[in-house]
């Protein structure tokens, strides 16, 4: 409901992914950033559901990695878009938004806390251990939401 939020199109299902809500994510992306756009999804929940989507021949519609020689390749893209894995994702389901696609420059990251380091040299000195104590505090928030889009099932 904010005002810098990005905008959400409908999967097509109340429940689960389709292949037209992903096309259908990519058209709703403005022109001018489609060329620095990303999906961003979790892989145990949402990639898995996306690289179980078959075709009418029972053909797998993505291959979430390349095949190159010997050893692995690199992560394939997703309808030309590269794909981009992140466990803070929500899990496929009716309630949630479980895909960002778009431009993610319109993302800002802030560090609220530089990073600082206090060594303890009194707490572990019985055993001549140091405690290096790290902290490091950061934020973000959608500045520019018209970059992107967020998927929603169909009831939302």
């Amino acid at each position: 409901g904010g005002t810098n939020e990005p905008g959400r199109t409908a999967s097509g299902s109340a429940s689960t992914i389709i292949p037209d809500g992903l096309q259908d994510i990519v058209w709703d992306v403005p022109e001018q950033y489609e060329d620095n756009s990303a999906w961003v999804f979790n892989k145990n929940s949402t990639g898995k559901t996306v690289a179980k989507m078959k075709d009418s021949s029972n053909r797998y519609l993505w291959q979430p990695y390349e095949q190159s020689g010997l050893v692995g390749g690199r992560r394939a893209d997703l309808l030309g878009y590269p794909v981009v894995f992140s466990a803070f994702m929500p899990n496929v389901s009716a309630t949630t938004y479980p895909i960002i696609f778009g431009d993610l420059r319109g993302y800002y990251r802030v560090d609220r806390v530089g990073l600082s380091v206090e060594v303890m040299r009194e707490l572990y000195a019985e055993t001549n251990q140091v405690l290096l104590l790290g902290r490091l505090r950061m934020g973000g928030d959608v500045a520019e939401g018209y970059r992107m889009r967020i998927q929603q099932d169909s009831a939302s």
